[in-house]
């Protein structure tokens, strides 16, 4: 009888913290396409401390009498050593809602916080029953919403190089299946027009268009879209960034043509280029040229820079060139000439 009384305070403790959970889910059927990216909204609609508190979104939860406890498939959690998440959702799974500590203000006026989730790249598998648990100085369940994932008639592919050397062909490939009704297309998402690239070829398994062009500099993070026409789920479109290796251009010089001895100046170089480049400070004599400082990636793409300061010393004069240098080729600047001024004291000369 005592256990049976046990089970029942258990069984009405569950129910109340369902019923009077601050997290409520956007209630109905949802329904998702495969392939595509699902938002499951929560809203806080009272206040939760989240002190010393984890949490986590479960898909299929089932109550497990022995151990007093639910199971299920855990698809995010914000204490992965307790509560690991399913390799199944691993990195397809992201928190869109308010951060944690905004839920304790959740009664003051105002836009309630939101615990959202989004999970993407959705499988039929996917398909299931979906709630948030609450563990901390309360624990709370939700209700269940219901996510079912529908067949993808047209499936993307979208294919292209990771990076192309300048002068290089570009070729871009968007591709479906042949039972698909709609045709694929590919658009430059760069342009303000956002011009329709077209050039379709259809077999027995796929319907498929190509974009070829030559490779300039100037392409470098030019981006296109793959997806079918008429389209009108932004989740289901496939982008590729074009990166285009070049050489440096020429090395821009910066330096003071004229100084004292005993001034402190700066010589910069700026140059643009990808990947990076090397920046080499070099000075000239009359026989081989020496190193004077070099520096590798200082900053980022596509601007490279090296600045150095020094005092200035008679043996400073002479001629000064920056020499840039990446994996597609080198380019030296023009060279400019520093002429130093001594003091008449330092010199030798007494008025």
């Amino acid at each position: 009888m005592e256990a049976q009384t046990v089970k029942w305070l258990v069984l009405l403790a569950l129910i109340k913290h369902v019923s009077t959970s601050p997290f409520k889910l956007e209630p109905g059927g949802l329904l998702a396409t495969e392939g595509s990216c699902f938002e499951i909204k929560c809203q806080v609609t009272e206040d939760v401390d989240d002190h010393d508190a984890n949490w986590f979104w479960m898909k299929d939860r089932l109550w497990v009498e022995k151990d007093k406890d639910c199971t299920s498939t855990v698809i995010y959690s914000t204490n992965n050593s307790t509560r690991p998440v399913s390799p199944d959702f691993a990195n397809r799974v992201n928190y869109i809602g308010s951060p944690s500590s905004s839920w304790q203000n959740a009664n003051s006026a105002g836009a309630k916080p939101l615990c959202s989730i989004l999970i993407c790249d959705l499988r039929r598998s996917d398909s299931g029953n979906y709630s948030l648990t609450f563990e901390g100085r309360d624990r709370w369940s939700s209700e269940e919403v219901t996510l079912n994932v529908t067949v993808n008639r047209c499936p993307l592919t979208f294919e292209g190089p990771a990076a192309v050397v300048e002068s290089h062909v570009v070729t871009l490939t968007c591709s479906t299946l042949s039972p698909c009704p709609l045709r694929p297309h590919i658009q430059d998402v760069t342009q303000i027009d956002q011009t329709q690239v077209t050039g379709s070829h259809q077999d027995n398994e796929r319907t498929t268009t190509t974009f070829s062009f030559t490779a300039s500099r100037q392409d470098d993070g030019r981006v296109f879209s793959c997806q079918t026409q008429d389209n009108k789920d932004k989740y289901l479109i496939r982008n590729i960034k074009v990166t285009v290796k070049y050489p440096p251009t020429e090395p821009k010089l910066s330096m003071s043509s004229e100084v004292t001895e005993g001034q402190t100046i700066t010589i910069n170089c700026t140059v643009e280029s990808f990947p990076q480049s090397t920046l080499t400070l070099m000075k000239t004599y009359p026989n081989p040229q020496a190193l004077i400082i070099t520096e590798e990636n200082l900053y980022s793409r596509p601007i490279n820079s090296l600045s150095h300061t020094f005092t200035v010393t008679s043996s400073d004069a002479g001629w000064y060139f920056c020499r840039a240098q990446n994996t597609e080729g080198s380019k030296d600047s023009e060279q400019k000439e520093l002429v130093v001024k001594c003091e008449c004291f330092s010199c030798g000369f007494l008025f």
